[in-house]
C-alpha cells in the first residue's frame, strides 16, 4: 500500500538541517558585537544637572568617558552649572570645550 506521509529518512534530513541552521545562528549571535551604546559624558552630566536642579542641592557622581578612556568626578550645582575634573568641560553645557 502507498500511504501518504513522511519517511524516517525525510524526517532525519529536515531535523539535521534545522540543527545546522540553529548552530550557525547561535555562533553568529555569540560573536556579534554588543549593540548597547555607552552613555556619553554629556548625557551623564545632563542627568546630574537635572537632579541637582530638581532637589536644590549639589549632586556628585563618578563620570566615565569611554571614548577617551577617562574617569573622573563631576558635581552638578543647584544653579545648573557642572564642575568636573574630566578634561575641559563648559561649566553650563557640559560639552567639551576642546572641540570648539
Amino acid at each position: 500500500m502507498n500511504r501518504p506521509g513522511i519517511t524516517l529518512l525525510e524526517l532525519l534530513v529536515v531535523l539535521s538541517l534545522l540543527g545546522i541552521m540553529a548552530t550557525i545562528a547561535g555562533l553568529t549571535i555569540q560573536t556579534a558585537a554588543p549593540r548597547h551604546s555607552l552613555i556619553s559624558v554629556e548625557a551623564q552630566l545632563a542627568h546630574l544637572r537635572d537632579s541637582a536642579v530638581a532637589i536644590g542641592a549639589p549632586v556628585s557622581e563618578v563620570v566615565s568617558d569611554s571614548a577617551r578612556g577617562m574617569v573622573g568626578m563631576a558635581t552638578a550645582l543647584p544653579d545648573g552649572s557642572v564642575v568636573s575634573d574630566i578634561g575641559h568641560l563648559d561649566r553650563w553645557t557640559g560639552r567639551s570645550s576642546d572641540t570648539r
